[in-house]
């Protein structure tokens, strides 16, 4: 077992596992008292010194990379965000029990913010339920989301009741009635979010 100790040595430090070891002190930052970098052996002082120097002297290039990002990305913004959601459904699936253990842990560690977005969730619903629905129509919403439960004791893949329009979307919105309801599988659920599949 290695044994850690104040200042070690490069070897030392190679067998821990650190960043930093002591070695020589450096004529030109003596304040360090000798501390420097495993992979390469430079002071730190030094280091930084060089590290300052190559922004200064690549600020251009840098500069002009940011904005051909900036261009790149406001062209091409729908094609990155198709990509990004489709890298977070691949990675969701992958990694479903891992994923909802972050939720839940991020969930617990803000007790208040799960029961508000439920409770805005509630409004939302209630707020875009008609009063002229009849009682056929709750029965036909009831319907939807007994043949989700269905759905999903069958096929053991989590099945959701979606609002075609979205309640809350950015650019259209629609209503909690039969028309607007289908039973989707919840990975899809998830991918389409507020948004209209056709927007």
């Amino acid at each position: 077992m290695t044994t850690l100790t104040a200042k070690p040595t490069r070897k030392e430090a190679l067998a821990q596992g650190l960043k930093r070891y002591y070695g020589k002190v450096c004529a030109k930052h003596p304040a360090l008292k000798g501390e420097r970098r495993v992979t390469d052996g430079c002071c730190l002082g030094c280091h930084n010194q060089r590290s300052v120097m190559w922004r200064l002297n690549h600020k251009e290039p840098r500069a002009a990379k940011r904005c051909r990002d900036v261009r790149y990305r406001a062209k091409n913004r729908v094609k990155l965000r198709e990509r990004h959601r489709t890298h977070s459904a691949r990675y969701y699936e992958a990694n479903r029990d891992k994923a909802l253990a972050a939720v839940r842990k991020w969930m617990a560690a803000r007790p208040g913010l799960g029961a508000a977005y439920v409770q805005r969730r509630r409004s939302a619903k209630v707020n875009r339920t008609p009063n002229w629905l009849t009682s056929a129509d709750f029965k036909t919403i009831e319907g939807f989301y007994a043949e989700a439960a269905r759905l999903s004791n069958a096929t053991g893949v989590q099945y959701v009741v979606d609002h075609y329009y979205p309640l809350r979307g950015k650019t259209v919105s629609g209503l909690h009635v039969p028309l607007n309801l289908q039973v989707i599988p919840a990975t899809d659920n998830r991918r389409k979010s507020n948004r209209h599949p056709e927007i």
